[in-house]
């Protein structure tokens, strides 16, 4: 017996896409504009921080920031408090307003020793280019406040607010 070889016909190529490729030109597409966004999610977020790193790191370099750390570390009292090395914390509350040779600053700065950990609160004005603390405290734990400024430095300093007859910024 003899068997006939049954040739199928061939299918010749088609304009028209076929189902598989349907399929995977959407998910190529698909992946992408999620790619693309997923990057400028990144971005954004990367820039973001990197804005608030710089304004951190210039909040904390400032002039009020670091003459009140200069004055902490060098009140005995305070640093018997927190203990040795005493430093500042990472984060802040409070803004810094400069104005050529004017400006103000209201912030409280962590800051932690060996013994313990506490907030100097600062409150400063800029005139002629030099800067006057208003206040300068530090609460350390659970303790009382412990005034940082010289009984002679407020005084001075106010003499030119409103209302002291002075000069106003």
């Amino acid at each position: 017996m003899m068997r006939k070889l049954v040739s199928l016909p061939r299918q010749l190529p088609s304009s028209e896409p076929t189902l598989d490729a349907l399929i995977r030109r959407p998910m190529g597409t698909l992946r992408t504009v999620l790619v693309l966004v997923a990057g400028l999610i990144l971005a954004g977020v990367a820039l973001t921080g990197g804005i608030l790193l710089l304004v951190v790191h210039l909040v904390q370099t400032s002039g009020p920031s670091r003459q009140a750390l200069e004055a902490l570390r060098e009140n005995p009292q305070a640093v018997r408090q927190l203990g040795e090395p005493v430093r500042r914390g990472w984060w802040f509350t409070g803004q810094v307003r400069r104005n050529g040779d004017a400006g103000m600053a209201r912030l409280t700065l962590p800051v932690e020793g060996s013994r313990a950990s506490g907030r100097l609160r600062i409150d400063a004005r800029r005139e002629k280019g030099s800067w006057c603390f208003l206040q300068l405290e530090l609460r350390a734990g659970a303790g009382a406040e412990l005034d940082l400024l010289p009984a002679e430095a407020a005084p001075a300093c106010r003499e030119g607010l409103p209302g002291s007859g002075g000069p106003v910024i």
